[in-house]
């Protein structure tokens, strides 16, 4: 974009934030700021990140208006949130377990908080997707003893 310009010392710092970065949505934030400040245009971006370029513009006005700190920080230094839930899809009344990371021990609490819910329960059916740890032995071994 030829209205667009940073310093020497901003595209260091972008490129320096860009290697510290671990999820690929604000890396490709950070290139988008860098190319577009070169000689590339918002189509070879876009075409390069494989976005559209409506994307590669919003994502531009947003660093303009308020730089690294608004736009990429909040990306990128967050604390992790793990919440495991179930949903009985009777109620909509939800059930959640808070953990450090989601494994086979936050999984089976989970589970004794769904029993707990559901004392009179004869069977509760659960449905999950393709992780790990629902297929852990742990977690097997824990659910021939449960409902």
């Amino acid at each position: 974009m030829d209205d667009f310009r940073l310093t020497a010392k901003q595209i260091t710092r972008l490129k320096t934030l860009h290697r510290t970065l671990r999820d690929r949505k604000p890396a490709n934030r950070v290139k988008v700021v860098v190319l577009l400040c070169s000689t590339w245009s918002v189509a070879d971006v876009a075409q390069v990140l494989l976005v559209d370029e409506t994307t590669i513009r919003n994502w531009l006005e947003k660093y303009q208006q308020g730089g690294q700190e608004k736009e990429l920080k909040s990306n990128c230094d967050r604390e992790r949130v793990n919440i495991n839930g179930a949903v009985d899809i009777d109620t909509l009344e939800t059930v959640t377990n808070f953990a450090d990371s989601i494994n086979s021990q936050s999984t089976m609490r989970l589970f004794d908080k769904l029993e707990a819910k559901h004392p009179d329960a004869k069977k509760i059916h659960v449905i999950v997707d393709n992780a790990t740890y629902y297929k852990s032995q742990m977690v097997k071994v824990y659910l021939k003893h449960s409902r």
